[in-house]
């Protein structure tokens, strides 16, 4: 209910949100250091076992209609797969985690933006990202695997922005 109350205050609509009277929404909490890195995290994300290709099904085609679908490595690598080969929109992925980074291994091709970490990128690639150069090279090379565009984020240093059309460029954090 405060989740659907937030949505509504942000003119966020939920037309084609469902609601499941057995599961709660996912959660995720973490805490970072005085450098902006991930120390430790927490979540409950069980309600996305329930996504499946079936629950998904009969969603395709407001799916498709989509501008831009956006989706993680938390979802089921049966999903991830099902989405890559039948979403139309183009795909924008987070892999979440190296833990879950190898789901969406098989749909790399379908991808049209990633945000990978370095070390989720090094699991695609085999390079250890060790300085800027070899970000950029690592960028690159997920490039030749498929997606379009990838934002190669190296925490509290920055982020490699690349895609098929221009060698690889280096963004700063922005201090506040």
């Amino acid at each position: 209910l405060l989740l659907e109350k937030s949505c509504n205050e942000l003119n966020i609509e939920l037309d084609y949100a469902e609601k499941l009277d057995h599961a709660n929404s996912s959660t995720y909490l973490y805490v970072t250091d005085d450098e902006g890195d991930m120390v430790t995290g927490v979540n409950d994300m069980g309600i996305v076992d329930c996504i499946t290709p079936a629950f998904l099904q009969d969603k395709l085609d407001v799916i498709n209609e989509a501008e831009v679908v956006v989706f993680d490595a938390n979802l089921s690598k049966e999903t991830l797969e099902w989405l890559g080969e039948n979403v139309t929109a183009p795909i924008f992925v987070d892999p979440v985690s190296v833990s879950k980074a190898d789901r969406v291994q098989n749909i790399l091709d379908k991808i049209d933006t990633i945000k990978p970490n370095e070390h989720e990128i090094e699991l695609y690639t085999g390079v250890k990202v060790a300085d800027l150069e070899k970000a950029k090279e690592a960028a690159c090379k997920l490039i030749d695997l498929g997606p379009e565009h990838v934002y190669l984020s190296l925490g509290s240093k920055g982020m490699v922005v690349a895609d098929k059309t221009q060698k690889p460029t280096f963004v700063p954090v922005i201090p506040t």
